[in-house]
């Protein structure tokens, strides 16, 4: 192929996402009049209103917490999973709720999902979380060790146990 070749089949590419995305609002538009249609015809009164059709629950912002956070290697705690997981294990969430985590010197942020009850309160009672390694290297230095973080809850994940 040469250049010529290549540039009108970009043209030709351009050409067919355009018609698809016409074609998509068209058919968007042409259901949106046809259900109005039915609706009127079988004697249902459309009205506009200001309030939305469908109303989501308030969100609610979850308390942001301090602790000192350390992390774990999954290899050193006999697990073989995928190295590149942003878990954590918490003694304060359960198994399976996300939490943001933040770096409070730099402001460095990772989600993480809570896959393990830890650290140990006896042995760290100044730690609430354990990072994984990967998702501790995303706020921080894995030399550093431990660092002051901010989290808070966002909601339920999915876990899935070993």
């Amino acid at each position: 192929m040469n250049t010529k070749d290549i540039q009108e089949t970009l043209t030709q590419q351009k050409r067919a996402k355009k018609l698809a995305y016409f074609l998509a609002v068209y058919t968007i538009v042409i259901t949106a009049t046809v259900i109005y249609m039915a609706a009127i015809w079988i004697g249902i009164k459309v009205t506009k209103t200001d309030t939305p059709a469908c109303e989501s629950a308030p969100v609610t912002i979850e308390e942001t917490k301090t602790t000192i956070a350390s992390w774990y290697d999954y290899e050193l705690a006999g697990v073989t999973w995928s190295e590149d997981h942003r878990t954590a294990a918490s003694r304060e969430f359960e198994r399976g709720i996300i939490v943001e985590v933040t770096n409070s010197t730099t402001g460095r942020m990772v989600i993480v999902l809570i896959n393990d009850y830890g650290p140990d309160e006896k042995i760290h009672p100044d730690r609430s979380l354990d990072l994984s390694s990967y998702a501790f290297a995303q706020i921080a230095d894995l030399q550093n060790g431990l660092v002051e973080v901010e989290y808070r809850e966002i909601g339920p994940g999915e876990y899935h146990p070993l």
